[in-house]
């Protein structure tokens, strides 16, 4: 039942970028793996170097950046 699940919310997903410009759709996309990172170290300690912080700062820098255009 959870396969049906995750192809369901892929499917909403890939429709509601469908319905957004570009930017936006690779903004939300970049932003997607900082959420998975953050939560990774959250929930099961993952460990996070420096560069990748740094690379997240970035990354949420850029999405703010492409957001106020």
């Amino acid at each position: 039942i959870n396969a049906i699940y995750i192809i369901f919310l892929t499917l909403l997903v890939q429709f509601g970028v469908t319905q957004i410009k570009a930017v936006e759709a690779s903004s939300f996309f970049l932003f997607e793996i900082v959420v998975a990172a953050i939560s990774s170290y959250l929930l099961v300690g993952e460990t996070i170097a420096i560069k990748e912080w740094l690379g997240g700062i970035m990354i949420i820098v850029g999405v703010i950046l492409a957001a106020q255009n």
